[in-house]
């Protein structure tokens, strides 16, 4: 379901934006599902799509909080009440002011 998601908003925003070229990167981009997916949509509308090196597409998270410890010097705790079965709603969304 997230990679359909996915591939349908990158899709529509191909269509809209009317660019030549996309570049998928992060941790999504090592997703060799994902990949192929929108690898199709490329070719069907005759994008070219690029990815990195899979050793060079990871998640941010752990370099952001890395570089947060370390400007504030917050003391490291394992595991401070997380909770990883939290459900998730259906639809997730952002948006911007």
């Amino acid at each position: 379901a997230v990679i359909e998601t996915l591939a349908r908003k990158t899709q529509a925003a191909l269509r809209k934006a009317k660019v030549r070229r996309m570049v998928v990167t992060g941790g999504v981009a090592a997703n060799e599902s994902l990949r192929a997916r929108l690898r199709r949509i490329a070719e069907a509308e005759c994008v070219d799509c690029l990815f990195p090196q899979k050793r060079h597409c990871t998640d941010n998270a752990a370099m952001i909080g890395a570089a947060f410890w370390a400007r504030k010097r917050v003391p490291l705790r394992e595991n401070e009440g997380a909770d990883a079965s939290l459900p998730l709603p259906q639809t997730l969304s952002a948006t911007t002011p």
